[in-house]
């Protein structure tokens, strides 16, 4: 199985670098250690930051395919390198680390993603209901619409994910303005019911609830497939209670990621993933 990786700095990581760095060579280790093979998809002016990590294949992003997207999707480029795959492929967060060999049990399937997101309240089919009908109207009475983790994504039907991804793509590129009002609307509400602002919202929106609506929608699938199943997903303590069982650790969630740099360093806290997991000690 093939293992895609990617990164193009955008507005989210361009002063943090170093970080994501660190992140990549030990979650490279395991894909080594799994002997899958793995591809990097890189800004060709940081291709050097990863020369250390042994990737069978690196490619660099063309930068128009860039050009025009709209700068709130900061995940951008995991989906311009996964709509450039040519086979069956799963994507790989830098911040993902897996300890066990857990891919093989699902590979065979068409498209999977790790878990639904916890935390959406309201959901995005309640918030975006004006947004999908006039641009997404197959979509716009669909409970089913939700939020998935793509920590980890891929499958089968790599046809299906690298299409979908293309038409997101290309709907950033062209609908500034309508993604630019949903999200003033989502904020809103988010700030109602929470009393703080969020700033993922636009790569959310269209990496993780469009994309999975999509490819779900296009292979016919009546429900997106998960690692851990949406009944498991209460609450953060829960996820990393399956995280466990999965044998992978993620580290999706900023308050998670502060209270381990607090607890440990960042430093320390990689070597002890890296001392404990990688040489089986668990």
């Amino acid at each position: 199985m093939l293992i895609v990786q990617s990164f193009w700095p955008g507005v989210k990581h361009k002063d943090n670098i170093d970080k994501v760095i660190k992140h990549a060579t030990l979650s490279h280790k395991f894909i080594r250690k799994h002997n899958f093979r793995s591809l990097l998809y890189t800004h060709k002016d940081l291709a050097f930051k990863f020369e250390h990590i042994p990737y069978d294949e690196v490619r660099y992003f063309d930068e128009k395919d860039f050009k025009d997207i709209y700068k709130p999707f900061w995940s951008a480029g995991k989906l311009i390198a996964a709509s450039k795959v040519n086979e069956p492929f799963y994507h790989v967060d830098f911040d993902l680390f897996m300890f066990k060999d857990k891919i093989l049990e699902i590979e065979k399937e068409p498209f999977m993603c790790l878990h639904s997101e916890p935390w959406l309240n309201p959901k995005f089919y309640e918030t975006d209901q004006e947004f999908l009908e006039e641009h997404f109207p197959f979509l716009a009475n669909d409970e089913r619409v939700h939020s998935y983790n793509f920590g980890i994504f891929g499958g089968q039907d790599f046809l299906a994910i690298t299409e979908t991804f293309t038409e997101i793509l290309e709907f950033s590129k062209t609908h500034h303005k309508a993604l630019k009002e949903v999200s003033e609307i989502y904020n809103a509400k988010y700030k109602k019911l929470n009393g703080s602002n969020i700033d993922w919202d636009t790569a959310v929106r269209l990496e993780q609830v469009l994309s999975s609506s999509l490819i779900r929608f296009k292979i016919q699938l009546e429900e997106v497939p998960t690692w851990i199943p949406k009944q498991n997903i209460k609450n953060i303590p829960h996820v990393y209670e399956e995280f466990k069982k999965l044998g992978i650790f993620h580290l999706w969630c900023n308050v998670v990621k502060k209270n381990f740099e607090l607890a440990f360093g960042e430093d320390l806290f990689l070597k002890m993933l890296e001392s404990y997991y990688l040489y089986d000690k668990q």
